[in-house]
């Protein structure tokens, strides 16, 4: 299995938890710490093409959506809890057609937002 399969693998089960905690952390198989993430993650997308990068989407509070590259290292937060734009509320999925473009369904807001990321 590479390296990008054990990264996926192990982001999708770490989302997939469950659980209360509010600080959450990945590790390689090795024991080496991927990525550290606060918040209870709720929703992930993978880019099809391209430099790909990893959405990973808050539940209700702080509401944030994290892009990691595939080895996890974050490489920006978008957002914060609202209702305002890029601002979110149980973002329970997402769609990502490229590296910075990204739809996000929100539960709590009851919309779909289109957030264009800067170069």
């Amino acid at each position: 299995m590479s390296r990008r399969h054990w990264v996926i693998a192990i982001i999708a089960a770490w989302v997939l938890s469950l659980g209360w905690l509010v600080k959450r952390e990945v590790f390689r198989p090795t024991g080496a710490r991927l990525a550290q993430v606060i918040g209870q993650p709720n929703s992930l997308c993978i880019n099809p093409s391209g430099n790909q990068v990893l959405f990973v989407g808050e539940s209700t509070f702080p509401g944030r959506i994290f892009k990691l590259s595939l080895d996890g290292k974050v490489i920006g937060v978008i957002g914060r809890s609202g209702r305002n734009l890029k601002q979110f509320s149980g973002a329970h999925a997402l769609a990502c057609p490229t590296e910075n473009e990204i739809y996000v369904a929100e539960t709590s807001n009851w919309r779909v937002q289109k957030v264009m990321l800067r170069r």
